[in-house]
């Protein structure tokens, strides 16, 4: 008896689907381990902040791994059903993990969602300012530092000028990630 077009063609595309994990995970564990290692003064006085978009990503990818892995294993060991519902979430949960990763590369260039004290750490975190930054939902005025009041700048934010070393927590040049992290004007 012959496989029904449908049926070959998802089990064709859970193995493309489980190639393109395994290199994610590859690729994913790299720059966790250099964040890490090669910027550790960056981590330390900027993780709590930094490192909300990889706490969703992290969570998002144990998540994905759990579900690939039963619908994987559960071809033919689970009813139809089960293994089509299993795979439902996958697509959501994948979207997840991508938002996370966007969510810090949108806070390295448009950091918001906390405050320094006295001594220029970050303190009292605010994470849906700092997952949801201009950057990521698209507010050029966030970004260049003109007013527009459609994305909400304008509120008593500094100018936060991209290239400019007093308005990025990295010093503005990724050139430099060994130098001391510069002190900018409190962020609300």
């Amino acid at each position: 008896m012959a496989t029904p077009p449908p049926l070959l063609l998802a089990r064709r595309w859970s193995a493309v689907m489980a190639v393109q994990f395994a290199i994610g995970v590859v690729t994913g564990t790299v720059p966790s381990f250099e964040f890490g290692l090669l910027w550790p003064g960056m981590m330390g006085r900027w993780g709590d902040v930094f490192g909300i978009g990889f706490g969703v990503e992290a969570w998002a990818f144990f998540l994905e791994a759990v579900l690939i892995a039963i619908y994987l294993y559960g071809w033919r060991r689970l009813a139809s059903r089960a293994h089509f519902l299993l795979g439902l979430p996958l697509p959501l949960v994948a979207l997840l993990g991508a938002f996370g990763i966007l969510a810090a590369n949108s806070w390295m260039n448009t950091s918001r969602g906390f405050t320094l004290d006295a001594a220029g750490n970050p303190v009292d975190v605010k994470i849906w300012k700092a997952v949801f930054t201009g950057f990521l939902r698209g507010c050029p005025g966030l970004q260049t530092g003109e007013e527009s009041d459609s994305c909400g700048a304008g509120q008593g934010q500094p100018d936060r000028r991209q290239g400019d070393p007093a308005s990025t927590p990295h010093g503005g040049d990724a050139a430099h990630h060994d130098q001391e992290l510069p002190t900018v004007s409190p962020l609300k």
